[in-house]
């Protein structure tokens, strides 16, 4: 069955949302590790017949 997701603002190769203001919300040690996790987690959730 196909379903319709919703993305909102990744910030995909955004360093800027790392800085300790935003540590809390992203605990990622690098930009890449955090674009790995929404990719790896974007995957999982995400079937082929979805509409992102």
């Amino acid at each position: 069955m196909s379903r319709h997701l919703f993305v909102f603002d990744t910030h995909f190769g955004h360093v800027a949302i790392l800085s300790p203001r935003m540590s809390i919300l992203r605990p990622f040690a690098s930009i890449e590790e955090h674009d790995e996790t929404l990719i790896a987690r974007w995957n999982a959730a995400a079937h082929l017949d979805d509409t992102v």
